[in-house]
Formats: structure tokens, sequence, C-alpha cells
């Protein structure tokens, strides 16, 4: 249920617990007692319906604070990111020192610092290591890539 539908319902209620009071106060003495009763548990409940009401709209304000508070952080961040063509990593500078993120993570909406490790980095969240370029030595034999070949027809 949506903020504005809430409030909608919030004010129906509380102009039906006004109504029942106007009503109280039309009749005056010839009411009887009993009656007396009904309008006043009437009012009772179109109270409390109000309260409800109101309670659950703080609850949907406080969520889309959250979520505001959430995004702006998110922002911030995206704002502070500058991409690593070297290192293929978005990279910021906190206090002085390099953090870099991954990048799997960073298309999902996550920021989640690699770790530096001797020849790569590698992502506490999702395992993906990232070579770093300065540790390729010259003296280190190429990477052979192996391709299935097709066989053609067996039978």
């Amino acid at each position: 249920m949506g903020p504005m539908s809430v409030v909608q319902s919030t004010i129906s209620a509380l102009n039906g617990a006004s109504a029942i009071v106007k009503d109280i106060s039309d009749v005056g003495v010839a009411i009887k007692h009993a009656d007396l009763k009904l309008q006043l548990a009437k009012l009772m409940d179109s109270l409390a319906d109000a309260r409800i009401k109101l309670s659950q709209l703080k609850v949907s304000i406080n969520d889309k604070d959250e979520e505001i508070q959430e995004l702006k952080i998110a922002l911030k961040m995206k704002e502070k990111l500058e991409f690593n063509k070297d290192y293929g990593l978005y990279e910021s500078e906190e206090d002085g020192k390099m953090i870099r993120y991954c990048m799997k993570c960073h298309a999902e909406g996550k920021f989640v610092p690699v770790q530096e490790r001797d020849h790569e980095f590698r992502c506490k969240n999702c395992n993906q290591s990232y070579a770093r370029p300065e540790y390729k030595s010259e003296n280190s034999p190429p990477k052979i890539v192996c391709r299935p070949q097709p066989r053609g027809k067996l039978w």
C-alpha cells in the first residue's frame, strides 16, 4: 500500500470519526444510553483504524528514508570512483590509500573492495580475480590457450 493511499484512508477514517462525534452532539438528551455506548464504540473503532493507518504511513516513510539514504551513499560512491584501465578496476582514494573495487560486484550495484595478493587482486565477495600488470615478467612463458577443435563426422 503506497503512502498516498494510506493517507487517503486515514483521512476517511478521521472524517468518519468526526461525523460520529457530530451525530452524538446533535442527538443531545434524547439519545438512549445504549445508543450512546454504540456510537462511542464506533468512534473508538474509527480512531483505532486511524492510528493503525498512521503507523503504517510512518513505517512506509521510514522505509523510503532508508532507501533514499542508501541511494545517496551509492551515488557518492559512484562519483568518487575512477576507472583504472591498467588494472581493469574501479578505484578511489581514501585516507591516502587507493581502494580498488570488484568490477563484477560493481555491475550488480555492490561496492566490494578487492584484496591485494602477490600477483592479483581477488574479490572477497564473488572470488573474481584480476591480474596485476606490474607483475608480468619478461621471462614468463606465454599462456597457451587450448580451444577444442571440431572433429568432423565421427560415424
